[in-house]
């Protein structure tokens, strides 16, 4: 999520971010030298940032994300529920306009995990991760039905309706997603374009 947009820190910032999230991490033990710090803007949280922290010295690597306030008076652990967006939403003051939307579908839905898994929003064929490349012609057909998010409404709410093209488990689904201001979210519409895709299962990433 957001690769485009992901920025490597500095030693002296990388060092800030360290001090702010080892205590959080404990008992897990961090080590700033063998570890990534690297952040992107959410401008949906205005004056916060998303970081990624990871060790590529443990197996599987530890990964985490925290959302931290310009001032570094906020360090606020990301977590996957939807329970612990609607609380950042909160803390983070949540602005929604049309041009941020976008950014903050996929924000909710990368670390929104139910029971089963995670909707994982698509720009195109390419954001899929396949256990094994599919004949090109599969390819195209697939890359043909895959839609980037594309906001049709604004209501006199403020609220935004938007379509999206989702991967769920193994299928490929379009479905309209409704957005209200205080950033909860409703899916409507779901419609299953291709099932039994070979893409890796992420039901238990982290």
């Amino acid at each position: 999520m957001f690769q485009e947009l992901y920025e490597k820190l500095d030693k002296k910032r990388k060092s800030q971010i360290f001090e702010l999230i080892v205590k959080d991490l404990a008992p897990v033990v961090l080590d700033e030298e063998n570890c990534s710090i690297i952040s992107c803007p959410v401008d949906f949280y205005p004056e916060h940032a998303l970081y990624e922290i990871v060790d590529n010295n443990v197996m599987p690597p530890m990964r985490r994300f925290y959302v931290i306030s310009d001032d570094f008076k906020k360090v606020l652990p990301v977590e996957y529920s939807r329970e612990s967006i609607h609380a950042l939403n909160e803390d983070c003051g949540l602005y929604l306009t049309e041009d941020n939307i976008r950014s903050y579908l996929k924000f909710f839905f990368n670390f929104s995990r139910g029971r089963h898994g995670r909707f994982l929003v698509l720009d195109g064929v390419d954001d899929i991760q396949w256990q094994e490349d599919p004949p090109l012609a599969a390819r195209r057909a697939i890359s043909s039905m895959i839609t980037p998010i594309e906001l049709f409404n604004i209501d006199a709410d403020n609220n935004f309706a938007c379509s999206a093209c989702f991967v769920f488990k193994d299928s490929l689904i379009k479905a309209d997603v409704k957005i209200k201001q205080n950033g909860q979210i409703e899916i409507h519409n779901e419609e299953i374009l291709v099932e039994d895709m070979p893409i890796i299962d992420d039901s238990f990433a982290a």
